[in-house]
C-alpha cells in the first residue's frame, strides 16, 4: 500500500491512521510517498478515507476502470476490519 504524505492538500486523519493500522495488522505494509496520476491509473486498487465515509473503494478514474472495476480483495478485507472496529465487533 502507498499513501500520500500529509500536507497542504492532505489533512492528517484518525480514520486514515486506523486504516493503516488495520491493514498493517493484516500483513499489508504501507509506505508514504507522492503518487503521480500515471501510477494511479496502473493501480490494482485505490481507496479514499474520510471520517464520514470510512474507507471507500475507487473503481473508476477519469472514466477508466481501476483493476477489474470492482472493489478489490485488500479493500474488502480492510473495510471489514474497519467496520468491525467501528461497531465493536
Amino acid at each position: 500500500m502507498v499513501r500520500r504524505p500529509n500536507g497542504q492538500d492532505i489533512l492528517p486523519g484518525t480514520t486514515t491512521d486506523l486504516i493503516i493500522e488495520l491493514a498493517s495488522g493484516a500483513g499489508h505494509a504501507c509506505t508514504e510517498e507522492m503518487i503521480p496520476v500515471a501510477r494511479l491509473r496502473e493501480a490494482d486498487e485505490i481507496w479514499i478515507t474520510s471520517a464520514m465515509r470510512g474507507v471507500a473503494a475507487v473503481t473508476m478514474l477519469d472514466g477508466q476502470k481501476i483493476g477489474d472495476g470492482q472493489p478489490g480483495p485488500v479493500w474488502r478485507q480492510v473495510a471489514a476490519l474497519y467496520e468491525a472496529r467501528k461497531y465493536g465487533g
